[in-house]
């Protein structure tokens, strides 16, 4: 009924989007990709099948209590992932928890010395069957950056976190072109996250964060 994912595990498949990263590697949930396009390559996914068809059924997401889209969360501020799938455990939700909850929970800062964490990826993607009719090479590169700092002492603690993923396409495009407009398909997108811990007095504990995405898409025919 409630399933805590090992966020390494899902670590270890390196992918733009987290959705991507749930097929396989989380009992209980069914993710299919439907698109390869830079910036809507994410995967559809449903927890034990699909309990609610036409609106609202998808699983409901949670980020330290709010609703917020899987993808436009950053993997490296992930503190805890759990996965709650029987009626039992998502009663509270009521009827937007039909079909499922993922709760996340992300990273806090903790007393003592400042440390900053960098982290860069980098992977190839090819097509596995290329039609007769597109000849010509192929190539994608999706390129990942992180950077976080976190730090504080005993009256307050932050988390900052910036991230940043970039998308090209797979098109063989004329090089004469390119310098007036790119054609190919490409997704740029920048996520940024900010928790702060603040003791008021010894029984009274304020948390504040602040979070968002931003995100550029060259689609093709727009």
């Amino acid at each position: 009924a409630v399933t805590n994912v090992d966020v390494e595990v899902l670590k270890s498949n390196p992918t733009a989007n987290l959705s991507n990263a749930l097929a396989g590697n989380v009992s209980g949930v069914l993710a299919m990709q439907t698109s390869g396009q830079p910036g809507v390559n994410t995967s559809e996914f449903w927890i034990r099948g699909i309990s609610t068809f036409g609106a609202n059924s998808s699983a409901l997401v949670l980020v330290d209590g709010f609703e917020r889209d899987l993808d436009e969360i950053n993997i490296e501020d992930i503190e805890s992932f759990t996965v709650l799938k029987d009626a039992s455990t998502t009663a509270i939700y009521g009827s937007r928890g039909a079909n499922g909850v993922v709760l996340i929970t992300t990273k806090h800062g903790k007393e003592g010395k400042i440390k900053i964490n960098a982290k860069v990826e980098t992977s190839y993607n090819a097509r596995t069957i290329t039609p007769e009719f597109a000849d010509g090479y192929s190539y994608a590169m999706p390129y990942r950056a992180n950077l976080n700092m976190s730090g504080g002492g005993s009256t307050a603690r932050y988390f900052v976190s910036l991230s940043y993923v970039n998308e090209e396409g797979m098109y063989k495009t004329d090089d004469a072109m390119r310098k007036d407009y790119n054609t190919n398909p490409s997704s740029q997108r920048w996520n940024y996250r900010l928790n702060t811990d603040i003791d008021v007095t010894k029984t009274t504990l304020v948390k504040v964060g602040v979070s968002g995405s931003l995100k550029k898409r060259n689609a093709p025919g727009l």
